[in-house]
């Protein structure tokens, strides 16, 4: 319970206080996706313990659903969209998309380094907002040719902070458990 809290805290202080900074620079329709990385990160992530773990190898280490960041996602995605304006429940379905594709991928491959976490969440992002967009064409909004520099300016954004912000995560994972053994396949080297 205790990093579902952390995560819909570091979530809504993120999205809370980056808005009137993005505002300032002028970037109110581009910015980093900070749910989408926590998203990522808790999909990533491995609670087995590093000792089980076969370094050097491709292995299947993280994409364990568990009921906390099921719910953690769920709350995000809602965050999201309540404090995102707009069609309501857009970010909640694309975020439980990306934490699904993103537990099924890390069943498949062990990823590290910050090139790596780049790369994954820059398609992540593009991912998430493709199917927002895909929703609102299905809803009546077309899109415009405008709206898809947008999505690739805001994979571009995401995709520079996520190894950071990524590290920042796993740091606050490895505080938070009991043991400091859990690992995020996703965390930068």
């Amino acid at each position: 319970m205790s990093r579902l809290v952390f995560y819909a805290l570091l979530s809504f202080l993120a999205l809370t206080a980056l808005t009137p900074i993005y505002r300032l620079f002028g970037l109110e329709s581009v910015q980093v996706d900070v749910p989408l990385l926590v998203v990522l990160h808790l999909a990533f992530v491995d609670r087995r313990g590093a000792g089980q773990m076969a370094q050097g190898t491709l292995g299947r280490f993280g994409g364990r659903l568990d009921g906390a960041s099921v719910l953690c996602v769920l709350l995000l995605g809602y965050l999201t969209d309540l404090l995102g304006g707009g069609m309501k429940g857009i970010h909640l379905f694309s975020l439980a998309l990306v934490y699904l594709a993103g537990c099924m991928l890390a069943r498949q491959v062990y990823v590290a380094g910050a090139l790596s976490a780049a790369v994954i969440a820059a398609f992540a992002s593009v991912a998430s907002s493709l199917t927002a967009l895909v929703v609102r064409w299905a809803t009546g909004v077309p899109p415009s040719l405008g709206v898809l520099t947008v999505v690739l300016g805001q994979a571009a954004l995401t995709a520079v902070f996520a190894p950071p912000l990524l590290r920042l995560l796993a740091f606050g994972e490895q505080r938070l458990s009991r043991k400091s053994v859990e690992r995020s396949t996703l965390q930068p080297s």
